[in-house]
């Protein structure tokens, strides 16, 4: 798979192409560790939406777990969650299971998730889910600035 490497610059028009589309109504911002804390510092920051809240993911260690059900070892409370409008950041939408589960467990506490990614992998789109916010389409594997390029990581994974 052809890398791609990121830089600040194409983060921040990648920021400004996702603030022209989102609505700005958001209760929360829920970032997904580790690739969604960046983009949703930023998307907070820059569009002005303050409260911010994580979903602590345990990213897979292997190709077995790349497919398992995710497992958040932190979660926002029900209260916190029920009846708000949340807008939930990743990186980049691989797999889907973890935005899947994220928007799942917002739901079944009462909320309303809608789903925000800096690139949406259409080649490895193996859900029948797909974000409701996308600033670039890729085939590429993606390395963002925050990211060591010699940073060991398990293809196919890197989130959503």
């Amino acid at each position: 798979m052809r890398k791609e490497y990121i830089d600040w610059l194409t983060v921040e028009q990648l920021i400004d192409r996702l603030l022209s589309i989102l609505p700005r109504d958001y209760d929360i911002i829920m970032a997904i560790t580790r690739g969604g804390m960046i983009p949703a510092c930023l998307l907070s920051y820059r569009g002005r939406l303050r409260h911010l809240l994580v979903a602590v993911e345990h990213p897979p260690s292997d190709l077995d777990e790349l497919f398992a059900k995710p497992v958040f070892s932190q979660f926002p409370a029900d209260p916190l969650l029920k009846g708000k409008r949340v807008l939930v950041v990743d990186s980049i939408w691989s797999t889907a299971h973890s935005m899947a589960a994220v928007k799942q467990r917002i739901e079944q506490a009462g909320g309303q998730a809608d789903l925000c990614v800096l690139h949406y992998r259409v080649a490895e789109a193996w859900s029948d889910i797909r974000p409701d916010y996308v600033a670039e389409e890729t085939d590429a594997w993606i390395v963002y600035p925050w990211e060591p390029p010699e940073e060991t990581r398990i293809e196919g994974t890197g989130g959503g």
